[in-house]
C-alpha cells in the first residue's frame, strides 16, 4: 500500500482554493497526494494566481494528477465543505440575488383619523325638589310641584354638586346648605327636615354660584353683601350664621337679590364681614 502521513483535522489547508476545518476527527492523506497540493500551490506562487488555461496543462504533467484531484474533491463531501469554487469552474458561481417582492396595485387604505375622546353627556334630571311651609320636602315632577301648595320648588339640576340652598331666618341668620345634603334618592314621598325650625323662615333660593344680596330689617335698615361670606354645611336643619345683627328687637323682614332691591346707592350699604348691622334706609 502507500504511505500515509496523518493530517491534524483542526489544521487549515488551501486546496485548490478550497477551505478545510473539522472539529472532530483526523484525515488521512496520501503523501503523494500533499506532494501534489504542495506542487498546486507553487504554480499559483510561481505561474499563476489563477486556474487559467497554461496553469491548468502544467498541473495535469504531475504522475496520477487526475487520481490525486478526485482524492481531494472527494473531502468536500466528506467534511462538509463549503465551496466558493467549483471543481468545472475557474471563477466563483454568481449567486442570484432573490427578486423584488411584487408592489401591490391597489392603493393602501389611509390610517382611520383618530377620534378625540368625548365627555359623556350628562342626562338632564327631570325632577323637581319642592319645599312646604311645614318644613317638608319632595322630590317629584314638574307638573306636581307647579301645581302643589310649595312656598318654593325648582328643577334638580343634572350636577348637584356646586348648587345649593340659601334660607334667611327671621332673627337674621343664614344657612347655607349643599344641594347634595338632601336625600334625591328615597322612595318616601315626603321627607322631613327640610330647614331649620329655630325661627320663622323668610326666604329661600337655590343658587349655582354666590350672589349679592339686599337685606332689609323691621325698623328699616338695609344691609348687601355676598353670600361667599357664608361657608356651607350639609346638614339640613343646621341654623346657618347671623349674618344681620339684630337692634332694638329688630328682625329681618325681607331678602331680595341685589339686582332687584332697587336701591340708588346699594354701595353705601354694603358689608364685607359678617354679622353686621345694616345702614338707615335713604330716601328714594
Amino acid at each position: 500500500g502507500r504511505n500515509r502521513c496523518s493530517v491534524s483535522a483542526v489544521a487549515l489547508f488551501n486546496l485548490r482554493g478550497h477551505v478545510v476545518q473539522s472539529h472532530a476527527e483526523y484525515a488521512q492523506a496520501p503523501r503523494e497526494t500533499l506532494k501534489f497540493l504542495i506542487w498546486h500551490e507553487l504554480l499559483h506562487a510561481n505561474l499563476s494566481w489563477n486556474h487559467n488555461g497554461n496553469f491548468r496543462d502544467t498541473e495535469w504533467k504531475y504522475p496520477d494528477a487526475a487520481a490525486h484531484n478526485s482524492f481531494l474533491d472527494s473531502l468536500r463531501q466528506r467534511f462538509r465543505i463549503v465551496d466558493t469554487d467549483l471543481p468545472m469552474y475557474d471563477t466563483a458561481p454568481q449567486i442570484p440575488k432573490p427578486a423584488p417582492a411584487a408592489k401591490s396595485r391597489q392603493t393602501p387604505k389611509p390610517a382611520p383619523a383618530a377620534v378625540k375622546p368625548q365627555a359623556p353627556k350628562t342626562k338632564p334630571d327631570s325632577r323637581y325638589i319642592a319645599f312646604t311651609s311645614r318644613r317638608t320636602y319632595q322630590i317629584t315632577d314638574k307638573q306636581t310641584a307647579e301645581s302643589g301648595d310649595y312656598i318654593c320648588a325648582a328643577p334638580l339640576p343634572a350636577n348637584p354638586g356646586k348648587h345649593f340652598m340659601l334660607f334667611a331666618y327671621g332673627d337674621g341668620r343664614f344657612a347655607k346648605i349643599a344641594l347634595v345634603g338632601y336625600n334625591m334618592h328615597s322612595g318616601r314621598p315626603v321627607l322631613k327636615n327640610a330647614y331649620s325650625a329655630h325661627a320663622p323662615l323668610v326666604w329661600l333660593r337655590m343658587s349655582d354660584a354666590d350672589r349679592d344680596l339686599a337685606v332689609f330689617s323691621s325698623i328699616n335698615k338695609v344691609m348687601v353683601f355676598n353670600t361667599s361670606l357664608i361657608n356651607p354645611i350639609q346638614s339640613t336643619s343646621g341654623m346657618g350664621v347671623t349674618v344681620l345683627k339684630s337692634k332694638d328687637n329688630s328682625s329681618l323682614s325681607r331678602v331680595e337679590l341685589l339686582e332687584n332691591a332697587d336701591l340708588t346707592d346699594p354701595e353705601y350699604y354694603r358689608r364685607n364681614t359678617i354679622p353686621a348691622t345694616g345702614y338707615k334706609l335713604k330716601k328714594q
